[in-house]
């Protein structure tokens, strides 16, 4: 029987095309433990080139919005303001939410009154489980480290995001200007607002690696973008920005080369993964360096 204390939950997901991956992502929230009377799931199209009415038709629990404001946050923000539930969750329509997803987000946002938001674990997936090649595994390692985002840097992926709705209220809504990094700047805010941050490790989105130079190529070049505009990289004067360039520039930390010893990585792939890191960390400089020169941050 349901329990008439579950607070209902409105999930959003914001999509540009990929209505092959939205497809798998809704039927994976077809099949959540989480009562169906207590939760909406709200897809955003955010001016989408293809039908997304024809994949959301065949699912009746999913209401679809229109976002012409061209950006992930601008199309969540969409999503928060017709969301009928008190608990927020996110994810991505290229993730697919674990069946027990909401349960355990739910009941972990619902622990702890002044939580501002729970980050749950996001699981990489590959084409050969036990063989990553070097662009998924640099994928794996690079990006979407839920407990580092958390513990360090004081936010949490919009892959797999719990709040409440009176938390956005409180610090406001996402900044819909940012193409990328938008999730960064809001974590922060809902921080030094005071509420507590947390990860938990059961509440599962699997998300697939990133198997193509060109998915990897778009992604550095959003996010870079994204880290340029919210650290006002424009602003800031030449030398203190050519400092923090030549920092990114430093050769790979010591967990990445912990991450290497993985016993799936065969000795080619190890190669590849130093020659992508280098050459994506190039990019993420000359990325920063054409917007701090007037450029605009890019969509990907």
């Amino acid at each position: 029987m349901n329990s008439p204390d579950e607070p209902f939950v409105s999930v959003i997901i914001p999509v540009y095309n990929s209505s092959n991956s939205l497809r798998n992502c809704l039927k994976a929230l077809s099949q959540q433990t989480y009562p169906a009377s207590k939760y909406e799931v709200i897809v955003v199209d955010n001016a989408s080139d293809e039908d997304i009415k024809e994949v959301v038709k065949n699912f009746q629990f999913v209401h679809l919005v229109r976002e012409e404001t061209v950006g992930s946050y601008a199309a969540r923000n969409r999503g928060i303001k017709v969301a009928l539930g008190e608990f927020l969750a996110f994810t991505d329509a290229d993730c697919i939410p674990h069946p027990n997803w909401l349960t355990t987000g739910v009941d972990s946002l619902s622990k702890i009154k002044d939580i501002g938001l729970i980050a749950g674990h996001l699981e990489f997936t590959f084409h050969e489980a036990d063989r990553p090649s070097a662009l998924e595994f640099y994928d794996s390692v690079v990006f979407l480290n839920q407990r580092l985002y958390i513990e360090k840097i004081h936010f949490a992926a919009t892959a797999n995001l719990f709040t409440r709705k009176t938390v956005m209220e409180s610090v406001g809504y996402f900044n819909s200007s940012l193409k990328s990094s938008g999730d960064v700047e809001w974590g922060q805010r809902v921080f030094s607002a005071g509420y507590r941050q947390l990860y938990e490790p059961k509440a599962i989105v699997y998300h697939p690696a990133r198997s193509s130079f060109r998915s990897i190529y778009k992604k550095v070049l959003r996010v870079s973008g994204g880290q340029a505009d919210c650290n006002s990289d424009r602003e800031k004067s030449w030398l203190q920005f050519s400092k923090e360039m030549l920092i990114m520039l430093k050769p790979p930390r010591s967990w990445l080369l912990w991450k290497m010893s993985d016993p799936r990585l065969t000795r080619i792939t190890k190669y590849q993964f130093i020659l992508l890191r280098m050459m994506m960390d190039w990019l993420q400089v000359w990325e920063r360096t054409r917007i701090k020169l007037g450029g605009n941050s890019v969509r990907g």
